[in-house]
């Protein structure tokens, strides 16, 4: 097949990817959160957040550039994944949460929420945050999205944010913190822009194709209970078709099938259909399947109850995709997801996965091409006419792999800014902690000397606090006497803000931040001409700039008279980005307390001014500008007053910097820094 072959996608299929590219209708980035079994931080890092960002360098050319703009777009966002706690671990950025789900069962749901400020899109398949569920496996994933005007049906959406909830709850019983908050803040958030979007219940059980969702977790009703309530005709189904790559052990009395027969009509012609990836055996005309015998015995005594095999036709991707397929004469029903055809994957064994599913029911009386638009969607198989062989099936993702998992004691690890601005880890540890536990940093050097000083010898506290310099650390290694090896511990942070700087920000210099801000490019694409032009980055930069600035061998007069017009350029511009809406909290903070913020600009002039007439004199335009912001409204983003508080209180803070009577030999100064404090510490709004 030629390349160019190769490279077409069929109707019916798409990039799972390409889910996640943020287009110019939907706005700015909001937030997502996700759900995953196995999972890979850079491939959530790299691929899935830098399309939803919108970012334009990349993690392997670009390097520091990369770094620089994903630290820039990140603070301004909130993004959480919540992976099984068996595979809750990896290097990461700290901008983003990482949560584990520690749950009876295993956290088998692949849901992803993405929210911009014009368009919110939900994704729900069988696709692990993996490079092979996003590359390499063949996967099934159904998209709504929810916008003015949309057709996706508003329950389905409020149904997924219970759920959300109801898994960190059970995650993290009892435990609160900053993390777990920015999670339950988020979901309110997509609440309420979504209340408005979709169709109503009313409203969709009109349309033709109707789509619900089937979600389990323990002490939830199974799939075949949650689909009885939605299947739409007076009778059961009379066929269905099975697409599942992991099935119970042969010697399991197969309850999946069982279940899904009692599904199935009672009298009269019924068939299930098996389709199975099976391999030729060489020289004969057998083929061998990967499922268990008891498929064919499982079913109803009557004669007209069939089970047929199909073999899947050849697929150049190993199956991952979870797909079931009923219909009548009138309706069809398809459910795509995470389930698998086992009794944890299906909710009917004694244990119960996490698992969440799309359920898609076409009325074929209203239309006529309902049929062939969801075949499309299900992957051909042939029926069967060779003998077959059932062997045992690989391990499937049901099964939890071999490794430590934190132990439930061990609540939750935050870094934080303490007192001093010094960083910080703060333990939260409950009463059930194994003896002789101990923690490690990444690369696995003890972090402190035994549990006996560390927090018996304090009278084992409900938190501890580890003092913390350098890199923060994406999370701590415990071990425990009688442990089998280490457990991961993910770090999280208390506020984006607590998080410093990429070092190609670390206090630039006053003449990079003014051209910086008076420029109408990206931050990256401002930086990265600078480190082309200087060969040892940010501090070549200011060195380079320091040295070339001609001002230096003025008088600080005329520094201050010469430097005032491209200052009152940057301010303007810094006013500009500032009435900009703001999507979020950390989006705020950022524009406030950002490397590129107020507050940088701030103490550039602290450090950079040329003589106490200068410094004065800035810092009360900087905090003049701020106060002639007029932030403007937009639905979906923070309201113009909350914005206004903040830039009144930072422009306050800014006053504090200024000391008036510094500058007594120049009356004129004097006079109006004092009229300026006057003005904005009594809340006056301009001058």
């Amino acid at each position: 097949m030629s390349k160019s072959k190769r490279n077409e996608i069929s109707e019916g299929y798409s990039k799972l990817l390409d889910q996640w590219v943020a287009k110019e209708e939907y706005g700015e980035p909001i937030g997502c959160v996700a759900t995953t079994f196995t999972f890979q931080p850079a491939l959530f890092e790299e691929e899935c957040l830098s399309r939803f960002l919108k970012m334009q360098t990349d993690a392997v050319e670009d390097g520091p550039l990369y770094l620089v703009e994903r630290e820039e777009k990140l603070s301004q966002v909130m993004a959480a994944v919540l992976v099984d706690q068996h595979n809750c671990r990896g290097a990461r950025s700290l901008r983003w949460d990482l949560h584990s789900a520690r749950v009876r069962g295993i956290m088998h749901a692949k849901i992803s929420v993405l929210c911009w400020s014009n368009l919110v899109r939900l994704i729900i398949g069988s696709a692990n945050l993996t490079e092979d569920g996003y590359r390499r496996n063949q996967e099934v994933f159904g998209v709504l999205d929810y916008h003015k005007g949309a057709e996706a049906p508003r329950q389905v959406m409020l149904d997924v944010i219970t759920y959300l909830r109801e898994v960190m709850r059970a995650s993290n019983p009892g435990v609160e913190n900053k993390a777990i908050d920015r999670w339950y803040t988020f979901l309110d958030q997509v609440e309420q822009k979504t209340a408005l979007w979709g169709q109503t219940e009313d409203e969709h059980r009109r349309q033709p194709l109707r789509v619900f969702s089937v979600l389990t977790r323990p002490g939830k009703a199974d799939v075949f209970r949650q689909l009885r309530d939605v299947w739409p005709a007076g009778n059961p189904p009379y066929s269905a078709r099975v697409l599942s790559p992991f099935f119970d052990p042969p010697e399991a009395d197969n309850k999946p099938a069982k279940e899904l027969w009692q599904f199935m009509r009672k009298r009269g012609d019924a068939t299930v259909n098996y389709c199975l990836t099976m391999d030729d055996v060489p020289g004969e005309e057998r083929l061998i399947a990967k499922a268990p015998a008891t498929l064919l015995s499982v079913k109803p005594p009557r004669d007209s109850s069939k089970v047929v095999l199909q073999r899947l036709n050849y697929m150049e991707r190993p199956l991952h995709a979870k797909e079931l397929w009923f219909e009548d004469d009138r309706y069809i029903l398809l459910m795509v997801g995470s389930s698998n055809f086992t009794s944890a994957g299906l909710g009917v064994g004694k244990t119960v996965n996490y698992e969440a599913n799309l359920v898609y029911i076409v009325d074929m009386n209203k239309v006529t091409s309902g049929y062939r638009d969801l075949m499309k969607r299900f992957p051909e198989s042939d029926v069967v006419k060779a003998p077959v062989q059932f062997e045992l099936a690989e391990s499937g993702d049901d099964e939890a792999p071999e490794t430590v998992t934190l132990l439930a004691g061990f609540k939750s690890a935050i870094f934080r800014l303490g007192y001093g601005k010094s960083g910080e880890i703060v333990f939260v540890l409950g009463d059930d902690l194994p003896p002789g536990w101990r923690l490690f940093s990444e690369d696995g050097e003890p972090l402190q000397n035994g549990n006996e000083v560390f927090w018996v010898g304090k009278g084992k506290p409900s938190s501890v606090v580890l003092p913390w310099s350098g890199k923060v650390p994406s999370g701590i290694w415990v071990m425990w006497s009688g442990a089998q090896g280490k457990a991961w511990w993910p770090v999280n942070v208390e506020s984006p803000t607590d998080l410093p700087p990429p070092d190609d920000l670390k206090e630039l210099p006053l003449e990079i931040l003014i051209n910086l801000l008076t420029s109408a490019r990206p931050l990256h694409v401002v930086l990265r001409r600078y480190l082309r032009c200087h060969e040892n980055g940010a501090m070549v930069i200011a060195k380079s700039f320091k040295d070339a600035d001609p001002l230096k061998r003025v008088d600080s007069r005329d520094f201050l008279l010469q430097r005032t017009r491209r200052f009152s350029w940057a301010l303007s511009s810094l006013g500009k980005r500032l009435e900009r809406p703001v999507p979020t909290e950390a989006c705020l903070a950022w524009r406030i307390q950002g490397p590129v913020g107020v507050m940088a600009v701030a103490k550039a002039l602290e450090r950079d001014a040329k003589s106490v007439e200068e410094k004065s004199f800035l810092m009360a335009e900087l905090a003049l500008e701020l106060t002639r912001v007029r932030p403007v409204e937009s639905l979906g983003y923070l309201s113009a007053s909350r914005i206004g508080d903040e830039l009144m209180k930072t422009a306050q803070d800014l006053c504090k910097k200024i000391d008036d009577q510094a500058v007594s030999d120049n009356m004129h100064l004097q006079m109006y820094l004092s009229k300026v404090l006057k003005h904005i510490m009594s809340n006056t709004v301009g001058i």
